[in-house]
Order: C-alpha cells, then sequence, then structure tokens
C-alpha cells in the first residue's frame, strides 16, 4: 500500500458540506460501532467476549476463527437472547458527543439523512436534546422499493433497532439484507455526497455495495483512526478520484465536535441558555384546554339552564415568565458565558475576558485553566505550545485549589515531555524534580498520574544517558510509591516502570534478575483488564521468551510464548495484537531449532490464519515474516513448489509496501523464490526473479535490502556462467 502524501483536513471537509447544502445536496452519513464506542456501547471483540462467557453451550460447537467472528457467534444465539443481550448495553448508553455532533448538523440541514449500522437510538436522543425529531427508519421492516419517499433530515437504521421487531446480527442475515439494499445504496451514493465514520467495512457484506456502486457521481470521505487508510479501503474505494481518506485520531467524538464548530453550528443552545432552549419548545405547545361554564336563569317554573363548552387559556405563562427571569440572572451581560465560549472552541477568547476582572470566582478560574490548557494543546508549534503552559503556570501555580492544580502539574509535565522532544534533556529533567518536588505528596489522582510519569520519564532520561544503576533505583520509588495504586492510570505507569527496569537489568548482564522482573510485572497485572497495562504485560512475556530462548531454554521459552498466545489471542488492541504476533513468529523459529519443522509451519499458518487481514502495520510485518519463514522450512523438506506459492502470496500481498520493514520481508522472499528456482534448474526464471529484487531495491539505503541485493546481483552472476557453459 503507497503512503497518502497528503489528506483534506476538516476545515476542507467543511467547505465542501457548506457548498453541498447551498447546492441542495446536503451530505449523507454513514455511522458504525465507532460512534456509539464512548456511550459505553462495545465494540465487537469486546462483545465477542462477553458471549462466550454468558452463552458457553451455544458456542460450543464454534471452532478455531469461528469463535472469533461476531456473526458466527451471533447465528449460533436466539433471536430473543441477542435482542435482549444487546438491549442491556443500550439501554445503560449515555449520549455521548460524536452524536450531539451529528444532531447539530442535521439541524442545520449539513446532513440530509443518517444511514447507520448500529441499532442504539442514540442519535435520536441526540436529536431530541436539541427539539429536532428527524424521521427515522427501520430497513429491516421497511418497504425498501419506496425509498425514495425518505423526508430529510432522516434516520435510516439499516439493520434493524434496539426495540424493533429484528435485528440483523449473523453473517447470513447481514448478507441476504445486504443484496436487498443494492438499489438504495447505489441511488444514495450517487445522488449525495457521503461520509463513513466509525464503520470499518471489514468482514461485512455491506462494504461489497459500497465498492460496487460508489462510481464518483459525488465525493465519498472515509474518516477512521489510523494515519494511512487500511488496507481495503485504499486498494478499492480510494482508487476512485473523488473518494477521500481522513484520520480521526483522536476518535468520532472530537471529530465530529470540531467539524461542527467548523460549520458554525455548535454547541447547541440546551447547553449554552437552556432557558432559552425550552422557551422556545414552550412556543410549540398549546394553551391548556379547560371547561366554559355558563349559568342561564329561566322562567319561575323552569330550573335554570347550564351550558359547557371548551375554551383554552395559557397557564404556562407564569412559567414562562420565571424562565426569563433565570435567564436575565444567569446571563448578565457583565458575566461571560464560559461554557459557551469553550464548547465553541474561542479558547483566547475566555483568557481574554477574564484579565478585565481584578478576580475570579473559583469556578471562573477553572474555566481558565481549563481554556490555557485547551488552547496549548492546539498549538502547532513546540514552543507556542510552552509558552502556553509557562502562562497557566505562572497564572495559577500558587493556587491550593486541587481542580487549579491538575491543571498545573500536568502542565509542568507537558512542557517537559516537550522540551524532552526537543533535545533539551537536562531542562526536562530539572522540570520533572520540580515537578516531583512540588507535588509528590498530593493525594490527588490527576496529580499522582503526573508525579509517576515524570518519576518515569526522570528515569528514561538516566537510562539514556548511560546511568542505568541510577534509573533503576528511580524505577524502584515509583514502584514502591505506586504499585498498590487501583487507579488504572498509575498501573499502567507501574508496568511500563517494571518492563524498563527489566530491559534495563538485562543491558547490565544481570539476566536471572531481568526474568524475575518480568515475573513480578505478571504478577501484579496479568490479570488486568486496561489496554495500557495489558500491552506492558505482553511486551513483558515476549522478552522474557526471548531472554529463556537466548540461554537455551528453548522448551521454556515456547511456554511462555503460548501462555501470551492463549492470554491475549482476542484483544483488539494493536501494541498487543504486535506482541502475541512476534511470539507466534519466535515460537515458530524455537520449534524449527528444536527440528519441528512441521509444528512450526502449523504455527506460521495460525499466525497467517489470526492476522491475515489485520490492518495494523507492524502486525502485517510479522504476517510477513511467517510467510517467508514458512516458505524457507518448506523449501527445506523438499516442498518447492509450495514454498514458491508462499513467497508469491507475501510478494502479492506486501509487495507494493513503502515500509522499510516489509520490504526487508519482500526482499526475502524474492531471494529465497530465486534460490528455489535455481535448485530446480529453472535457471532464467531465477535470473528474472533476481532481476526484480535488483530493481525493486537496488536504490534502498536500508543495510538489509542492499546486502539482498548484493546476494541477488552474486547469484545471478552465478547462473549466468553456467547458462554460458
Amino acid at each position: 500500500m503507497e503512503k497518502i502524501a497528503q489528506q483534506y483536513d476538516i476545515s476542507d471537509l467543511a467547505e465542501f458540506m457548506r457548498n453541498a447544502k447551498k447546492n441542495d445536496k446536503p451530505f449523507v452519513f454513514f455511522t458504525g460501532a465507532g460512534c456509539s464506542f464512548t456511550a459505553g456501547i462495545p465494540l465487537a471483540k469486546k462483545l465477542i467476549e462477553e458471549m462466550h462467557e454468558r452463552f458457553k453451550p451455544e458456542l460450543k460447537l464454534l471452532v478455531g476463527e469461528e469463535r472469533e467472528n461476531y456473526g458466527k457467534c451471533m447465528a449460533q444465539i436466539g433471536r430473543d437472547d441477542r435482542r435482549r443481550f444487546l438491549k442491556s448495553y443500550i439501554d445503560g448508553a449515555k449520549i455521548n458527543w460524536a452524536h450531539i455532533a451529528l444532531a447539530c448538523l442535521l439541524n442545520e440541514g449539513y446532513i440530509g439523512r443518517v444511514l447507520t449500522f448500529n441499532f442504539d437510538n442514540l442519535l435520536a436522543r441526540s436529536c431530541g436534546l436539541l427539539g429536532l425529531y428527524p424521521a427515522t427508519y427501520d430497513f429491516t421492516a421497511a418497504n425498501l422499493n419506496l425509498f425514495h419517499l425518505i423526508d430529510n433530515p432522516a434516520i435510516v437504521h439499516l439493520h434493524g433497532q434496539s426495540h424493533g421487531f429484528s435485528q440483523l446480527n449473523s453473517d447470513e442475515e447481514t448478507a441476504s439484507h445486504a443484496v436487498q439494499l443494492s438499489q438504495f445504496v447505489s441511488a444514495t451514493l450517487n445522488e449525495s455526497p457521503a461520509l463513513f465514520i466509525g464503520y470499518s467495512g471489514l468482514a461485512d457484506a455491506f462494504f461489497p455495495q459500497i465498492k460496487e456502486h460508489f462510481s464518483g457521481q459525488h465525493r465519498l470521505f472515509w474518516v477512521d483512526m489510523y494515519d494511512q487508510a487500511p488496507a481495503h479501503i485504499f486498494n478499492s474505494i480510494l482508487q476512485v478520484k473523488l473518494a477521500h481518506y481522513m484520520q480521526c485520531a483522536d476518535g468520532a467524538d472530537l471529530f465530529l465536535i470540531e467539524l461542527a464548530r467548523q460549520l458554525d453550528c455548535f454547541p447547541p443552545k440546551i447547553f449554552t441558555n437552556p432557558y432559552a432552549h425550552l422557551l422556545d419548545e414552550l412556543k410549540t405547545v398549546t394553551a391548556y384546554p379547560q371547561h366554559y361554564v355558563n349559568k342561564t336563569e329561566g322562567d319561575e317554573d323552569c330550573d335554570s339552564v347550564r351550558f359547557t363548552s371548551i375554551s383554552a387559556q395559557d397557564i404556562l405563562q407564569g412559567l414562562k415568565q420565571r424562565l426569563l427571569a433565570a435567564e436575565s440572572r444567569e446571563y448578565d451581560t457583565q458575566r461571560t458565558n464560559y461554557l459557551e465560549l469553550y464548547l465553541q472552541g474561542k479558547y483566547q477568547d475566555i483568557i481574554t475576558s477574564s484579565e478585565s476582572f481584578e478576580s475570579l470566582e473559583v469556578a471562573d478560574q477553572v474555566w481558565v485553566a481549563r481554556a490555557y490548557w485547551s488552547w496549548a494543546l492546539k498549538q502547532t508549534e513546540p514552543v507556542l505550545e510552552i509558552g502556553v503552559y509557562d502562562e497557566l503556570i505562572q497564572h495559577f501555580s500558587k493556587s491550593d485549589v486541587p481542580a487549579l492544580q491538575e491543571f498545573v502539574v500536568n502542565g509542568l509535565f507537558n512542557k517537559g515531555a516537550i522540551l524532552d522532544q526537543l533535545g533539551h534533556l537536562e531542562d526536562a529533567f530539572t522540570l520533572y524534580n520540580e515537578l516531583i518536588e512540588r507535588f509528590g505528596a498530593s493525594n490527588l489522582p490527576v496529580v499522582q498520574e503526573s508525579v509517576a510519569k515524570a518519576m518515569f520519564n526522570k528515569g528514561v532520561k538516566l537510562g539514556q544517558w548511560g546511568y542505568s544503576e541510577e534509573a533503576i533505583t528511580i524505577y524502584d520509588e515509583l514502584i514502591e510509591r505506586f504499585s498498590t495504586s487501583d487507579l488504572s492510570a498509575l498501573q499502567g505507569v507501574v508496568a511500563v516502570a517494571l518492563l524498563n527496569k527489566g530491559v534495563r537489568l538485562g543491558q547490565l548482564g544481570r539476566i536471572e534478575n531481568e526474568i524475575t522482573v518480568y515475573d513480578q510485572l505478571i504478577h501484579f497485572f496479568g490479570k488486568s483488564d486496561v489496554s495500557e497495562v495489558q500491552k506492558h504485560v505482553a511486551m513483558a512475556l515476549v522478552n522474557k521468551g526471548i531472554r529463556l530462548g537466548q540461554l537455551a531454554r528453548v522448551e521454556e521459552a515456547i511456554t511462555v510464548y503460548d501462555e501470551i498466545i492463549q492470554c491475549f489471542a482476542t484483544s483488539d488492541v494493536p501494541e498487543v495484537q504486535k506482541q502475541v504476533a512476534t511470539a507466534l513468529v519466535n515460537k515458530g523459529a524455537r520449534l524449527g531449532q528444536l527440528a519441528r519443522t512441521k509444528d512450526a509451519i502449523t504455527v506460521y499458518d495460525e499466525l497467517i490464519q489470526r492476522f491475515g487481514s489485520c490492518d495494523v502495520p507492524e502486525v502485517q510485518v510479522h504476517v510477513a515474516m511467517a510467510l517467508v519463514n514458512k516458505s524457507i522450512m518448506l523449501g527445506k523438506m523438499g516442498n518447492s513448489e509450495d514454498a514458491i506459492t508462499v513467497c508469491d502470496k507475501l510478494i502479492q500481498c506486501f509487495g507494493t509496501s513503502d515500509m522499510p520493514e516489509m520490504q526487508v520481508q519482500v526482499g526475502k522472499a524474492l531471494l529465497n523464490k530465486g534460490v528455489i528456482r535455481g535448485q530446480l534448474g529453472h535457471l532464467e526464471d531465477a535470473i528474472t526473479v533476481y532481476d526484480e529484487l535488483i530493481q525493486r531495491f537496488s536504490s534502498s539505503d536500508v543495510p538489509d535490502l542492499q546486502k539482498q541485493v548484493g546476494d541477488a546481483l552474486v547469484n545471478k552472476d552465478i547462473l549466468l556462467g553456467y547458462l554460458t557453459q
């Protein structure tokens, strides 16, 4: 996959959406599970884990990869059980900011409709907050031939709703439904610009419909968290000229908030002036009905006549007056609405406004500190970011208000980290010492986290300067101080301190002590469900396995690698996946050392099968390594044609990569293929393969590739010599 040199940014997207609205062609947004994650609804991996806990008998018959496939797991569970299982998460979900921002964009007409793969009603609830009630369609119960009757603004549930009659979960259900949606997808993509967010398109029956029907009539934006488009997106949709990839590194919430800000429709009034919002809502309420009675006197011998009719009065008038009065008190013209300015992203306005007051209430001081913090994070130049932190620290360093202390200590830490990145190591070291000395005794969790991180960074600096023993001492102080904390953030720092301590011990040649520290880390945190901690546990296990292998304790090393695979096989954390892939490669290599060639090939096949479709670059490299090692072993076993087939598979999958690590594996595959062709007597074919390797990598400055090119040139000369004899 080629590297994408340039991407549109959010301001560009906002301009496209303005123009689309002017042209009466508002965007259509497609949303997936990634938009609901921060609301408390787990992603597929977590749901699979929960299903295995709650539906053990139902899933018992699944084997291998089937057990990690969401659709196949769902297919084994009864529809009613599925509904209740998912409803337990959906009912407990909170409205998140991604959906609030989407509601703002719908309300202002920048989005015509949102098509969602999710069952939750988060967008409808968010729209209700704004006083917007879009048409809602459930396409599992709709006449799909009448899609042209959809009114904007609209929410379309493509796979059903949590409270609907049907929710499509299994592969068979979604595949059948995707075919029925074909005409609708074609019309949608050809009539309006579109944006996909929170939806991976992996192993999904709907994605082929997008590939088939998107023809570039309008622009299409694909938004994901990776810095580059995943391979299945890049190699299909992005090959069409008007398709673009955008990164949302910080998630859907912040991406959509910033988009709504750029289009001047965020924040909604309910947050900035709830009184005015309620008054607007009350305007739509009719007057209250009541009976009207009229008595008329008749003749003496007649009873009085009673007439009853219905009249209406505005009995809410008093409530409206109280709301107006409260609004007037709350939003005095002399008082700055910090919440509104903050939600609008106008951090400098908050800071400037605060300067006009001689003194501020504590709550307002917190808003100002928060504005400094957010303004610092928006800076694109490190020196400018440091400057904002300096202002923050200067304004609030003497405060004893806990909320303000948090901003000060975090500002000090971030300033130190930036100085570190800029190469001002001694200045950074001094700043870390200042932070530890001033706030080391604090009991505030956020402050403790920054103190722990400062201690950790101090240890890293000492190690980089060659003071390994001193670094170990700092790590020990950190571990002793915070190892009993139940705060996940502190556990993450303690775990990485243990990991680094082990590495430093290894560098000092104290291998047994190194392994002991890794065991300590695994003992403390082996059962943690915190992803940052899991990452360090997995790394400790890999390091332990490597050390055991170096000590010729090969069987023990294999046991450790099995432990990693067993504990973290289902993880969706990229760094953990990388460690699992490393464990599988290393296990295969150790089995090869024991001459258990077939077992090694089985392990490589497991890695390829498990991670073959993974988009994490480092994991892809390990898949390529497994393919190379498998081809080498097949060659040694005499299965030359199979070995060549494996080499070809690697070259086909990863041959266009610009990652040096991946190019090295491609070079190995080409070199191995050339050698095998030569051994089979296909000398001209072998020369062709060597020429391909030379052509691809002759200009590379990567040492391993330079060696491969040199080996290819030598091998080619030898074969040419044979041909001229």
